[in-house]
């Protein structure tokens, strides 16, 4: 069984409140302005403090609430993502924008195996 290490966005979350708190927005208002429940915002906590792991999901919707950029949430925060993270961010976006393709492959069994076959042939 291969581990595989979650890939987390908590540093910036003080951040993304500060930045919604700057625009006038609560923690509420940002979390409702996501189309989250309000319950999120005391469940992420504060970044290292939460329930919920801040992931890159949660990073996409805030950034698209506060209508910033990958590289402004960078500049600002003077955080720069990792590898890993702009590697799970692009993940996180290509699912999303595949969401018809990717219930397709779950609902058809017979397109699953013909593509896991040729993913294994892939890697020969």
């Amino acid at each position: 069984m291969v581990l595989v290490k979650k890939v987390t966005f908590s540093e910036y979350l003080p951040w993304f409140w500060s930045e919604a708190a700057s625009r006038g927005l609560r923690k509420i208002g940002l979390v409702r302005l996501c189309g989250l429940p309000k319950q999120r915002s005391s469940d992420l906590g504060d970044g290292e403090n939460g329930t919920v792991n801040f992931t890159a999901h949660y990073f996409v919707k805030f950034m698209e609430a506060l209508r910033v950029s990958v590289e402004y949430v960078e500049k600002k925060s003077g955080k720069p993502l990792s590898d890993a993270q702009r590697e799970e961010l692009s993940r996180t976006a290509w699912f999303s924008q595949n969401t018809p393709l990717l219930d397709k492959l779950r609902k058809d069994k017979k397109l699953y195996k013909k593509v896991v076959e040729l993913a294994k042939k892939e890697q020969e």
